[in-house]
C-alpha cells in the first residue's frame, strides 16, 4: 500500500463525527488535516467563555417519495470534567425509531479545558466496539506539540500516525509534518504548510509528499483562499499536482456569502471535470441572530461550516442541495436542538472583577481583590479571532489602538481564564 493511502486512511477519523450529507464535494474538498488544524485554532477561544446554552441534539432528514423523512440523529452528552460524548443513530423505518447503528465519540479535556483525547467506537453485533483514538499533547507553553492517531486491534492500540506541528517565532503554526511507523522507525510522509496574511488569516494550505529516501519533497495538493476584510473566506480554490506536466491542476472551488454581522449564509461548490466550472452542491445556513455561538457549549468541531471558524450567531440548522440540470434538488436538511445551561463561577475559575470604562477609549481599568500582576488580557472578535494580547500593568490595559467594535475579552493566568466578558 502506498504511504499516502495509509495516511489518508488514518486521518479519516481525526475530524469530527461526520454529519449526514457528508459524501459531497464540500467535505471532499476540506483537507482532513485541515479539520484538525481548525479544531485546535478554535478550541482555546471556545473553552474560555461561560455558556448559557448547550447543544443537545442534531436532527437530520432527507427527502423521499412521501416528503421529508428522518435520517440521522446525534445526541450529545456532557461530563462535569468538560468531556463530551456524541452518539450517532440512524432512523429505522421498520420500527419507526432511532437505532444505535453507527458510532459514538468521546472527547476528554485537561484542567485548563484543552482537549487531550478523542475516542471513537463503531456499533457492531449489537454493541459498541472500540475503533480508534487521537491523543493531543501540549508543551509547557500550551502549544499543541504532537498528535498521535491509534487504531484498536482487539486487545490494545497500535499507533499508526504521528503529526508534529512547527511554530514560528510568534507562536504561529506554519508547518505540520505527518509521520508513519515503518521498520521500527518513524518515516516522514507529508508536510502541510500554512501561509497567513498580515492579519493572521489562513490564505494557503500546501501539501507535499516525502520521497522514499526522506530527503526531498514533491508537490501533492494545495488550497488557495481569498479572504475578506473580516477574515472570512470569499473563495477557495483546490488544486492537485500533475507530475507529468509539472503544473497545478485546478479541480474544484467554493464560494461563500455572509450576512451583515458575519454569519456564513451560503456555500456553493463547483467541479471542473470538463475544463469549465459547474455548480454541484449548495449549503445554506440559518441562525438566531439574538444569541451568540460563543455563549453555547458544544463540541468544538461540530458545527457546519466547521472549517471557517467564523460563525457569530447561534446556528439553527442548514440545508443541502445538489445541482441537477438547471434545478437545485433538496438532498438534506438539519436542525440543532439546545437546552439551557449554567456553570458555577468556581467551575470556570472566574474571580470577581470590575472592568471600566465600557465602552473604552484609551485605558481599561481592572479592579479585583486578586493580584493580577502576572495575568494577561486577551481580545477576540465575536468570530473568535484573537485580536491582541496585552500584559496587565498596574491594574490597567492600554487599548488606545483598538478599532471601534464589540469584542470578547478574557483575563488569564497560568493558562486559566479567571475573568471574561464583552467589551465595546
Amino acid at each position: 500500500m502506498e504511504k499516502s493511502t495509509i495516511v489518508l486512511g488514518c486521518l479519516l477519523a481525526i475530524g469530527a463525527i461526520a454529519q449526514p450529507g457528508t459524501n459531497t464535494p464540500k467535505n471532499q474538498s476540506i483537507s482532513l488535516v485541515e479539520k484538525l488544524h481548525y479544531q485546535i485554532h478554535s478550541e482555546d477561544f471556545n473553552k474560555t467563555l461561560t455558556k448559557t446554552e448547550q447543544l443537545e441534539e442534531f436532527e437530520g432528514s432527507t427527502p423521499g417519495p412521501n416528503g421529508w423523512g428522518n435520517y440521522n440523529y446525534n445526541e450529545i452528552q456532557y461530563g462535569v470534567d468538560g468531556s463530551n460524548m456524541v452518539y450517532v443513530k440512524n432512523w429505522d423505518s421498520q420500527t419507526s425509531s432511532w437505532q444505535a447503528t453507527e458510532r459514538k465519540q468521546q472527547k476528554t479535556h485537561n484542567v485548563t479545558g484543552a482537549k487531550t483525547e478523542a475516542t471513537n467506537w463503531t456499533y457492531l453485533n449489537g454493541a459498541y466496539q472500540l475503533a480508534n483514538k487521537t491523543l493531543y499533547v501540549r508543551d509547557a507553553s500550551g502549544h499543541q506539540s504532537d498528535y498521535y492517531y491509534l487504531i484498536y486491534n482487539g486487545s490494545t492500540y497500535d499507533t499508526v500516525l504521528w503529526v508534529v506541528p512547527f511554530y514560528d517565532a510568534q507562536g504561529v503554526d506554519t508547518l505540520w509534518q505527518l509521520r508513519i511507523p515503518q521498520g521500527g522507525q518513524w518515516l516522514k510522509t507529508e508536510n502541510h504548510s500554512y501561509t497567513y496574511d498580515s492579519y493572521g488569516n489562513l490564505t494557503q494550505v500546501l501539501v507535499k509528499e516525502w520521497d522514499a529516501s526522506q530527503t526531498s519533497l514533491t508537490n501533492k495538493a494545495k488550497d488557495d483562499r481569498t479572504v475578506n476584510t473580516n477574515g472570512q473566506i470569499d473563495e477557495k480554490l483546490t488544486y492537485t499536482w500533475n507530475s507529468n506536466s509539472s503544473s497545478w491542476v485546478n479541480d474544484s472551488k467554493a464560494t461563500y456569502t455572509y450576512s451583515a454581522n458575519g454569519d456564513p449564509l451560503e456555500e456553493t461548490y463547483y467541479s471542473n471535470a470538463t475544463g469549465s466550472w459547474k455548480e454541484s452542491w449548495k449549503y445554506n445556513y440559518t441562525y438566531d441572530t439574538q444569541s451568540l455561538v460563543a455563549d453555547i457549549l458544544h463540541p468544538v468541531d461540530y458545527y457546519y461550516p466547521d472549517f471557517s471558524n467564523k460563525i457569530v450567531s447561534k446556528p439553527l440548522g442548514y440545508t443541502v442541495r445538489q445541482k441537477n440540470g438547471a434545478n437545485w434538488d433538496s438532498a438534506f436538511s438539519a436542525v440543532y436542538v439546545y437546552n439551557n445551561y449554567s456553570v458555577s463561577v468556581e467551575e470556570h475559575h472566574v474571580i470577581p472583577a470590575k472592568i471600566y470604562p465600557n465602552p473604552v477609549a484609551n485605558r481599561l481599568f481592572i479592579e479585583s481583590t486578586e493580584n493580577l500582576d502576572h495575568a494577561i488580557f486577551k481580545l477576540f472578535t465575536l468570530q473568535g479571532k484573537l485580536v491582541d494580547i496585552k500584559q496587565i500593568d498596574n491594574s490597567n490595559v492600554n487599548l488606545s489602538d483598538l478599532e471601534s467594535g464589540i469584542y470578547i475579552y478574557t483575563v488569564e493566568e497560568n493558562n486559566l481564564t479567571i475573568h471574561h466578558g464583552k467589551l465595546k
